[in-house]
């Protein structure tokens, strides 16, 4: 094998003698990947200021993060903090990433033989942190700007090199494991338990074919039994939509395919996903702060807007095609298309066997099947984000599902206030006609939905994360004699870089939209990924 080392150390000015500096990072809320499109250019008679983007926040779900932190412990670098921890959990200022970035890169080879993937990440990460690991060479040496930016170009040279010399795929595993320990009101305690393994394999660096195989246990808890009591129109795997309690319900013991599609880029501004399993919550009504229930939140419900986000193609994947179009840096479009039963040629015979077992005679409409046909969901999104700290989102959503005709418009926002704190919000408006083949029942619905919420870190705990939302999935005074309205409160803290202890409260006010008992749950989670 031939071993071909960059040089980093003097193409950064830093004596390879010296260990570079610790860091104890400052903590903020979760912020979007870094685009290193969207980097400033430098005014000539600035140059000797460094940049304003050089201070933007980095985070761990930064494709940049996430690739340093696999180069620490595929080399065991031991890099980071005074104890030699990276802590790749944490976020980082941009300039404090720099210095972790300057530590990697003084102690990493990159090997001819080496992967595709990885050499493009490593050239991406000079492309995009050059002006922060500038500012850094700036302050340990005080040398001019213009001479640190001339150094790194025999680097980049010597990096463009190995990337056109090397070809190979790769694919990447990654793991999730959410372990639950429940109990409510009416109900035992139990266990619920998902595993996700994600497979991503990437041919020319900058595509991607997403798999994710899932299973679990087929756990139910307290919220679940409520609902299903009362007929399951607004459980996690809800008929009409998802107000449901602990996301990881019904994961079923079998394994299935839940994702299975390609990304790749059409243009610097385009990429397009097409696929056979595509849930439409990969591409829309994404948010920081109440998206990830292995981070945040851990009810379906405030994961996503449940008018906007259709259950039945959700949790079951469709396929179709997603397209994202970044108009400029501050405006994006999203858009998909994705059918359940794109894998049925024929109508669904099913229901009508059933609604006779159930002594319903009259004739039924039958789900059409198909790629085109019902169960189908077509989406659009519009998002402003006019700083880093703000984005706003618009949406439309048309679908069909199990007979009806389902129109929806919504709104997705978000506010990082401060470093620390961060609140967000969804809000939706639909309407619902036609004859449910699930209930059995012609419904003339106009619903609303909304949800409002806020994060706090470093609550009690550095490193600690906490949370509190409300919100009522389905508002509509012709379905049931009452509002479901769902509270959660949760608290996350890391016991290390792999494992997140979750303990939560959720309480469920009039299930299933039917006036009873209110529903009180605890939950305690722990939840790996590796």
């Amino acid at each position: 094998m031939i071993k071909i080392s960059l040089g980093i150390v003097s193409s950064l000015g830093i004596s390879s003698g010296a260990h570079a500096q610790t860091i104890s990072p400052n903590l903020l809320p979760e912020t979007e990947p870094t685009n290193p499109q969207t980097l400033p250019i430098a005014d000539p008679l600035m140059q000797s200021v460094p940049s304003v983007q050089i201070f933007s926040d980095v985070t761990p779900d930064d494709w940049a993060y996430e690739y340093v932190k696999t180069l620490n412990e595929r080399y065991n670098l031991k890099i980071g903090d005074a104890d030699g921890k990276f802590r790749g959990n944490e976020p980082l200022t941009r300039y404090e990433f720099a210095s972790v970035l300057a530590q990697v890169l003084k102690r990493v080879e990159i090997f001819r033989d080496q992967e595709q993937e990885e050499l493009n990440a490593l050239q991406r990460l000079l492309n995009s942190y050059r002006d922060a690991l500038t500012s850094l060479r700036i302050r340990m040496r005080g040398l001019p700007r213009q001479d640190g930016r001339a150094e790194l170009n025999g680097l980049e040279e010597r990096s463009d090199r190995l990337v056109k010399q090397n070809v190979s795929p790769t694919t990447k595993l990654q793991t999730q494991i959410v372990q639950s320990l429940t109990d409510g009101t009416g109900a035992n305690t139990t266990t619920l338990s998902r595993i996700r393994l994600n497979l991503r394999s990437s041919f020319r660096g900058t595509d991607q074919l997403v798999t994710q195989l899932e299973f679990g246990n087929n756990g139910r808890d307290a919220i679940a039994k409520a609902q299903e009591e009362q007929g399951n129109a607004l459980g996690s795997v809800g008929a009409i939509a998802d107000g449901g309690g602990l996301i990881e319900t019904g994961t079923a013991t079998q394994g299935r395919i839940r994702k299975l599609y390609y990304e790749f880029p059409v243009s610097q501004a385009v990429r397009v996903a097409i696929g056979s399993n595509l849930p439409p919550s990969d591409f829309v009504d994404r948010n920081r702060f109440a998206n990830s229930s292995g981070r945040n939140f851990a009810s379906s419900f405030f994961a996503n807007n449940p008018l906007i986000v259709q259950n039945e193609i959700d949790q079951l994947g469709g396929a179709g095609v997603a397209a994202d179009w970044k108009i400029t840096p501050q405006i994006s479009l999203r858009g998909i298309y994705a059918a359940a039963d794109a894998d049925r040629p024929q109508s669904n015979n099913v229901v009508t066997n059933i609604a006779a077992a159930q002594g319903v005679s009259a004739p039924l409409p039958q789900t059409t099947g198909g790629l085109f046909g019902d169960r189908y969901q077509a989406t659009i999104e519009a998002e402003y984000q006019p700083r880093k700290d703000v984005a706003v989102r618009l949406q439309y959503t048309n679908a069909q599902i199990n007979g009806m005709d389902i129109n929806a418009v919504g709104l997705n926002a978000e506010w990082a206030i401060r470093r620390e704190i961060a609140v967000f919000g969804r809000l939706g408006f639909g309407r619902y006609a036609g004859f449910n083949l699930r209930r059995f029942e012609d419904l003339d619905l106009n619903p609303r939905s909304w949800m409002v919420g806020a994060t706090l870190r470093n609550f009690l705990i550095t490193g600690s994360k906490a949370g509190i939302a409300i919100g009522q999935p389905f508002v509509e005074s012709d379905f049931g004699n009452a509002t479901q309205t769902n509270t959660e409160a949760y608290f996350s803290f890391l016991i290390n870089d792999k494992i997140n202890l979750i303990p939560s409260l959720q309480i469920v006010s009039n299930p299933d939209n039917r006036r009873g008992k209110t529903i009180w749950q605890w939950a305690f989670r722990v939840v790996v990924d590796f």
